[in-house]
C-alpha cells in the first residue's frame, strides 16, 4: 500500500514537471516571436523575422546626432526630415503626419531599387478615411497607399496592382501591414505572388496584370507619408495619421514572420 502511495506521488511529481515545462516552453517561444520593437540589437522588431534581405528599418523615435530619422539596418539609410511630431506609438513614440511637412524622405541608394521580391512591413495608426494618401513610395518601383473608398493597394507605379476590398482600412487604432511581393519583373500578378496582410489576416481582392515597375528615380525616389513623383496632384496626398516600425526587405516575409509582426 506504502509503496502504491510513493508511486502516484512520483507520477504526479512528474506530470508536474512536464506541465510547468511545457508552458514555460510556451512562454518563451511565444516571448521571443512577438513584436516587441526595433531596436540595435534586434534591427527586425522581432526575434521571430530574420534579418535577411533588410534594406531599411526605422523606429521613428530615435534620431542621428545630425537630426536624420535612424535607419537601425546594416545600410544606415538615416531618412530627412523638414520636421518631427513625436505621437504615442505603438511601442514608444511613432511620428505623426497631417502635411506634406512631415514626410521622411529615404536617401537616394541602388539598394532600393527592387523588382521582387520585395516585403513592406509596417505598423499604421490611420486617422482619416476617405482619402487617397501614400504610406510609402518608392519611384518607379513599388508603392503602398489607400484609396478614396479605404482599400489598400500594393503596385508597381505603372497601375498594376493588387487592390484589397472596400473598407478594409479601419481607422480604429494600431494595426500590423505587410505587403508582399514573392515574383519579378513580367510576372503576371495573382493570389499566390502578391498579398497583403492586417493583423496577420491575408486580405481579399482583386489584382491587376502583370508587375512592370520603371526605372528608379535619381532623386527622392523613395518617401514615406508621401510621394515627390508623378502627377502634381499625387505629390499633394499625405498620409493621416501615425506611423510606427518601417521595414523593407529584399525578399519575402514568411507566414511565420508575418504571424510574428502582428503579436505584440
Amino acid at each position: 500500500m506504502i509503496l502504491k502511495i510513493i508511486e502516484v506521488k512520483r507520477v504526479n511529481i512528474l506530470l508536474f514537471i512536464i506541465i510547468s515545462n511545457f508552458f514555460l516552453f510556451s512562454t518563451i517561444v511565444v516571448s521571443q516571436t512577438r513584436y516587441t520593437g526595433v531596436t540595435e540589437q534586434n534591427q527586425t522588431g522581432s526575434k521571430g523575422i530574420s534579418s535577411e534581405g533588410l534594406v531599411v528599418s526605422y523606429d521613428f523615435e530615435t534620431y542621428t546626432g545630425t537630426g536624420m530619422l535612424k535607419d537601425f539596418s546594416s545600410f544606415k539609410h538615416h531618412g530627412k526630415t523638414l520636421r518631427n511630431l513625436d505621437t504615442l506609438g505603438l511601442i514608444g513614440q511613432a511620428r505623426k503626419f497631417s502635411t506634406l511637412a512631415d514626410i521622411v524622405v529615404l536617401p537616394d541608394n541602388e539598394s532600393f531599387n527592387l523588382e521582387g521580391p520585395i516585403s513592406v512591413a509596417v505598423w499604421l495608426n490611420i486617422t482619416t478615411l476617405n482619402k487617397h494618401q501614400h504610406i510609402l513610395a518608392c519611384n518607379d518601383k513599388f508603392v503602398l497607399w489607400v484609396t478614396k473608398t479605404n482599400k489598400f493597394k500594393f503596385a508597381d507605379t505603372q497601375g498594376n496592382s493588387f487592390t484589397s476590398l472596400k473598407e478594409t482600412v479601419k481607422a480604429d487604432g494600431w494595426h500590423s501591414v505587410i505587403a508582399v511581393w514573392t515574383g519579378t519583373k513580367g510576372d503576371k500578378l495573382s493570389k499566390y505572388n502578391i498579398k497583403i496582410f492586417v493583423d496577420g489576416i491575408q486580405l481579399a481582392g482583386t489584382y491587376s496584370n502583370y508587375w512592370q515597375p520603371n526605372t528608379m528615380k535619381m532623386k527622392n525616389a523613395c518617401v514615406i507619408g508621401s510621394t515627390l513623383h508623378g502627377a502634381k496632384w499625387h505629390q499633394e496626398l499625405p498620409f493621416e495619421g501615425a506611423i510606427d516600425e518601417l521595414q523593407i526587405f529584399s525578399r519575402a516575409l514568411n507566414n511565420d514572420e508575418i504571424k510574428a509582426h502582428a503579436t505584440k
